[in-house]
């Protein structure tokens, strides 16, 4: 599990303190990206730096192939006003 953690914390080190934390509990590790690094507020689509972080995450979990992974999604109260989903 420590090798896990390293290799994500490795992975995903430049985003951490920018909206993301990497922390380990019940020998489960747990990745936590805040909306304020995947998207801006008031938007549904993931910005650039949420995108990069997402693609490295995954890059640590293809080589990883038996790691279960949930994910759980939360949005802000801000409503969205644009043209573009209907």
């Amino acid at each position: 599990m420590n090798a896990l953690r390293d290799a994500v914390t490795n992975a995903l080190a430049s985003f951490e303190g920018k909206g993301l934390s990497i922390t380990k509990k019940n020998g489960k590790v747990y990745v936590s990206m805040e909306n304020k690094l995947l998207f801006n507020s008031g938007s549904w689509a993931v910005g650039s730096q949420g995108r990069q972080a997402v693609k490295k995450l995954g890059e640590v979990l293809l080589v990883n192939p038996d790691i279960e992974v949930l994910i759980e999604g939360h949005t802000d109260n801000v409503p969205y006003h644009g043209t573009t989903l209907q």
